[in-house]
This record gives C-alpha cells, sequence and structure tokens, in this order.
C-alpha cells in the first residue's frame, strides 16, 4: 500500500502544476490588460510589446503541455508494465 500512496502524491503534484500554470496564463493576461489601459507609450508600439510577451508566454505553454503529455504517456506505459508484472 505505501507504493500507491507515493503515487498519489506524485499524481497529486502533476496536477498541482497544471494548476499552476493556468494561474500564471490568467494573470499574464491580466497583467497584459492593465499594461495596455495603464501604458504611457503610443498604441501600436504597445500592442507589438503586448504580442511579442503573448508570443513567449505560448511557447511557454506549449512545452509545458508537450512535458504534461510525455510524464501521462509515460505513467500510462508504466502501469501496462505493471500489471503485465502482477498478471492482471
Amino acid at each position: 500500500m505505501p507504493d500507491q500512496e507515493i503515487r498519489s502524491s506524485a499524481e497529486d503534484e502533476t496536477g498541482s502544476r497544471g494548476g499552476f500554470v493556468a494561474l500564471a496564463v490568467i494573470a499574464a493576461a491580466a497583467g497584459a490588460g492593465a499594461a495596455l489601459l495603464l501604458a504611457p507609450a503610443e498604441g501600436a508600439s504597445t500592442r507589438r510589446r503586448v504580442q511579442r510577451g503573448l508570443g513567449a508566454l505560448g511557447g511557454e505553454a506549449a512545452g509545458t503541455i508537450t512535458q504534461l503529455r510525455r510524464e501521462i504517456q509515460r505513467r500510462r506505459n508504466q502501469s501496462r508494465r505493471d500489471k503485465q508484472i502482477f498478471g492482471l
């Protein structure tokens, strides 16, 4: 049973990372909106800077999603191996 407890806590950590990423995306969007409203620079210049920032954020989110997919696949494969070992 201790193995199940270890797996549960590892799965909880992965879930909390997903929640953190979602919160980071929301915070970045709110920050970008505030920047547009409060920026002293010219509108076109500000829009270009925000667009670059959002592009970088999108790249980071894509990397995190890829990492999570790999982790899910790894756990799925591990589960299949465990089932084969125990004859389930």
